[in-house]
């Protein structure tokens, strides 16, 4: 049983490090490429990387759109970008959509801090730790709501979790006293 999670596991890392290999690429021209290969367009299908993306689903897009709040609160204060985001967290804030929705996991996909497999390059993980460090704390003064939600939504992962981890032990202890 072990054996057979550790296999899916191992395929899904896989999975996740060809897609981190070939989002080296322009993110935004595969992203292009994704949506005129989802179209149905000739020309921008013989372009598309072989992505298996999928299309963010609701939770998945309230995701996204707390993310793009942090990302502008990070931009505003730390790049003096007024009005949008400048290019940089532009660039960011599409190679996180492109990562979530390459995302192995799906709908059952944490927030990356609490992921199992992580797929975003370094350079990227650490500017996005940086602007989750810098915005994360501030959001209360912006959205208190969005900020709450947030906040509560990262403690139900991590009960959910610690529950899962306790039944998968209790499971296993259960199943070594039977042989």
């Amino acid at each position: 049983m072990e054996e057979e999670k550790e296999k899916v596991i191992g395929a899904k890392q896989e999975t996740a490090d060809v897609a981190v290999e070939e989002s080296d690429k322009s993110v935004a021209a595969a992203t292009n490429a994704a949506i005129h290969d989802a179209t149905g367009d000739s020309e921008g299908a013989k372009a598309a990387p072989k992505y298996k993306i999928r299309p963010l689903t609701e939770q998945a897009e309230r995701e996204m759109k707390t993310l793009e709040f942090m990302i502008g609160i990070y931009c505003r204060k730390k790049h003096k970008h007024k009005d949008g985001l400048c290019s940089e967290c532009q660039d960011l804030l599409d190679y996180a959509r492109l990562r979530r929705s390459l995302c192995p996991f799906g709908d059952k996909k944490t927030f990356c801090s609490n992921c199992k497999i992580h797929c975003y390059k370094p350079e990227m993980h650490e500017k996005m730790r940086n602007v989750m460090k810098f915005a994360g704390p501030r959001m209360m003064f912006y959205d208190p709501k969005q900020a709450f939600n947030h906040v509560a939504e990262t403690i139900r992962v991590k009960r959910r979790r610690k529950r899962e981890e306790k039944e998968r032990l209790k499971k296993q202890k259960a199943k070594e006293g039977k042989t």
